[in-house]
């Protein structure tokens, strides 16, 4: 079975679902800036995002790649095993939440700019680019909270 991608005009969203093969490669160009793309129910197979758009979302894939170009507003996996994200340009937020074993390619651009949050999920992993290395960064997967006097303290829990 093919992928599936259709624009819906009036929601102005881009629908892909149906990925399975690692030779699997669907591009999408959004046609104005407040495009949102949701991408669904695949398992092999790479989407790629061509210019600016509002906001992504994956949800209930696996084994998937994602490369897009700039971001908006929200980048957000859901319900996904070992998908890879990667921001050519730029991306405010990128949220994780329901998953296990997101990486997440950040670009240059995306130093000091993106904004990283994750909900039960485990295995998720930040690349920056460092000179002419890839630095990657292993988000916390264990907060702990204490109360004392002053309030409310959180931190992470090291695995070091």
């Amino acid at each position: 079975m093919a992928p599936k991608t259709e624009y819906n005009e009036n929601q102005k969203r881009w629908y892909v679902s149906g990925l399975t093969e690692q030779k699997d490669m669907v591009e999408i160009k959004p046609k104005v800036i407040a495009d949102s793309i949701y991408i669904e129910k695949s398992t092999a197979g790479v989407v790629k995002v061509v210019g600016k758009f509002n906001g992504l979302t994956v949800n209930r894939c696996k084994s998937i790649g994602v490369v897009f170009d700039t971001a908006i507003s929200i980048v957000e996996v859901v319900n996904c095993e070992k998908v890879q994200v990667q921001a050519l340009e730029t991306c405010p937020t990128f949220v994780v939440s329901k998953s296990s074993g997101i990486t997440f390619y950040g670009s240059e651009a995306c130093k000091g700019v993106t904004s990283v949050v994750s909900s039960s999920s485990s295995t998720v992993n930040y690349i920056l680019p460092e000179g002419d290395d890839m630095k990657e960064y292993a988000l916390p997967e264990q907060i702990v909270t204490k109360v004392d006097a002053k309030g409310v303290v959180s931190h992470e829990v090291s695995t070091e």
